[in-house]
């Protein structure tokens, strides 16, 4: 005799008329099926398409005619795994494929999570963790900098001595105090990056000639002077440099163990790529710029003078390869080394509305 072992109810369609039939299903266990609505039909149960469960949803049957919605999701859950055979998206094979499915789902959006979690602490770990550092530290990443700096990047300046130990006198007069750090103008001739400064962990500043030679007075000058100074004395650079590993940053934050961060300093990092940085850093540093440029009565506007000529020198120079020229025929016709001009962010990068808006207030 053959065994019946599951009954559900529904509502059937018949795939012409939208219009709805109540029925029911028995199931047994050779694998036949019997559906009741207007008339009793009989099929195999691997004709019958089983659509995916979506939580308690109703689920839909096709049959070789027509269709069947049902709520009866335990019953068909159960059904799937018993009749291994049946014919579908709904085998025991996809059972376990939606569930694997479900998984991955689930495991994407965990590390999602955990990752915009981290991007969110990262900031907020390397600024407490800067300020506990010893200042060797700040020394260390200096020297390191420097040197690599100086062996592709730059040459001995050909400003005269007494000019340049002219503008370290004005920018020492203009510096904030107190200060943890020891600020020292380090004149260079760079033919690669031209009209550029570079604040240094430790209070170290590179200015090359050509950025010298370009500011109109000694106020524009120091005023972008000072933006660098602000970069040193909110630990930018280091923070940088602890933002490149943020899962032992972080390790060292939530622990407080700061000895982790040796391979941190350890670690060859190309020294320029620490001084790229982002927009929150910028602002950051234009506020403490704009604060000490007042105090030094200096209008904040000079900053903007300098920077905007900055930005056309490059504008002018860079605009063959913006054309689709290759960078060699540039390079070799300015002088200009745009791939690392692109490292720090000079070109193709001008300075943003919300900071011009910020000095121009701060100038009223």
């Amino acid at each position: 005799m053959n065994e019946e072992i599951e009954h559900i109810t529904g509502v059937y369609y018949d795939g012409k008329s939208p219009k709805g039939i109540p029925c029911s299903m028995t199931f047994y266990k050779n694998g036949q099926i019997k559906i009741y609505h207007s008339k009793e039909e009989s099929f195999p149960v691997t004709s019958l398409t089983i659509s995916t469960r979506v939580g308690n949803t109703n689920r839909r049957i096709t049959l070789p005619k027509g269709y069947i919605e049902t709520s009866a999701n335990e019953t068909l859950d159960n059904l799937a795994l018993h009749y291994q055979a049946i014919n579908s998206n709904y085998s025991v094979g996809h059972l376990l494929k939606s569930k694997i499915t479900i998984m991955f789902i689930v495991l994407l959006s965990t590390i999602s999570l955990i990752n915009h979690a981290m991007k969110s602490a990262l900031p907020i770990a390397s600024k407490e963790i800067v300020y506990t550092l010893p200042l060797s530290v700040f020394d260390d990443l200096t020297k390191e900098s420097l040197k690599h700096i100086d062996n592709f990047t730059t040459k001995p300046s050909k400003l005269p001595l007494e000019r340049q130990q002219h503008l370290q006198q004005k920018f020492s007069a203009h510096l904030p105090f107190p200060t943890d750090f020891k600020y020292k103008l380090h004149f260079r001739n760079s033919s690669s990056i031209k009209f550029y400064s570079i604040a240094l962990p430790n209070g170290a500043i590179i200015v090359t000639d050509q950025l010298v030679t370009l500011s109109s007075n000694e106020h524009e000058l120091l005023a972008v002077l000072l933006h660098e100074v602000a970069h040193v004395e909110k630990r930018h650079a280091m923070r940088s440099r602890l933002e490149t590993k943020p899962l032992t940053t972080l390790i060292a934050w939530f622990t407080g163990n700061f000895a982790t961060l040796n391979s941190i300093y350890d670690d060859k990092i190309p020294p320029l790529n620490i001084f790229n940085y982002p927009h929150e850093q910028v602002l950051e540093a234009d506020d403490f710029t704009i604060k000490l440029m007042q105090y030094k009565n200096i209008a904040p506007m000079h900053y903007l003078s300098l920077v905007t000529k900055i930005e056309t020198q490059y504008k002018q120079m860079a605009s063959k390869a913006f054309l689709g020229n290759e960078h060699a025929d540039l390079n070799k016709a300015s002088g200009v080394d745009i791939e690392t001009l692109k490292k720090l962010s000079i070109i193709g990068k001008p300075m943003s509305k919300d900071r011009i808006i910020r000095f121009r207030n701060a100038s009223n």
